[in-house]
């Protein structure tokens, strides 16, 4: 697995829209769902909030969890959300879909540091971006760090942004992703995330971008060498 260049960090959105739930037997039940893996940041964070609401309403609210993208992509669990199909989402770059200004997380070598990234999220342009996604309807319960992201490849290092050149980079489904990425000389298309795998696999694309605690959650060191 040939890398890194670190790219950006995001700020992930933990989604629900109104959380009325489905009652039964005088308890609320919730359904969460991630993209993540099972071993990953984005269920460690749900497995959390569970555990936290469970405890504040004496086991009176269960939230069920999803992982693995087994309730389908970030768009479909927008949409989910949306038809009262799914209460919660851990949502990334596909907030775009709601609001383009979220893209602006997106952006690569926006902060410093992940005391930078805490201060803007919990300070007024966190606030700003909270209430623009509330005035259409969602949410947001809290954010939860993405994690820094890396670039992983089969073909060589990638130290400096001409490094990219040529390479098929798969992405989320992001417009303002794919542009940066092109803009750096690869080839960029977007996939969604429970078919990376094998998309490396087969060879469809030369590298990816992610977290390196989602490299490793997702085993694509074993289709990067």
């Amino acid at each position: 697995m040939k890398a890194l260049l670190p790219v950006r960090y995001i700020a992930s959105f933990a989604l629900g829209l109104g959380l009325a739930g489905h009652v039964a037997a005088a308890e609320l039940e919730l359904r969460a769902a991630t993209i993540g893996s099972q071993q990953g940041i984005q269920m460690a964070g749900l497995n959390a909030l569970a555990e936290h609401v469970a405890e504040a309403t004496n086991n009176n609210v269960d939230i069920k969890r999803f992982h693995s993208g087994s309730l389908g992509d970030q768009v479909s669990n927008i949409e989910a959300i949306d038809t009262r199909l799914l209460d919660i989402a851990t949502i990334e770059t596909p907030i775009t879909t709601i609001d383009e200004d979220m893209g602006i997380l997106s952006l690569p070598y926006l902060f410093r540091d992940r005391e930078h990234v805490s201060n803007t999220l919990n300070g007024e342009i966190g606030k700003e971006l909270k209430d623009k996604l509330q005035q259409q309807g969602y949410r947001v319960i809290g954010f939860y760090e993405g994690g820094f992201r890396h670039i992983t490849n089969n073909r060589h290092a990638i130290e400096k942004p001409e490094d990219l050149d040529g390479l098929r980079i798969r992405t989320p489904g992001s417009r303002q992703r794919v542009e940066m990425f092109n803009a750096y000389g690869a080839n960029a298309s977007p996939l969604p995330y429970p078919e990376l795998y094998s998309a490396l696999q087969t060879g469809v694309f030369d590298g990816q971008e992610n977290p390196l605690v989602e490299v490793e959650a997702s085993r694509f060191y074993e289709v990067q060498d």
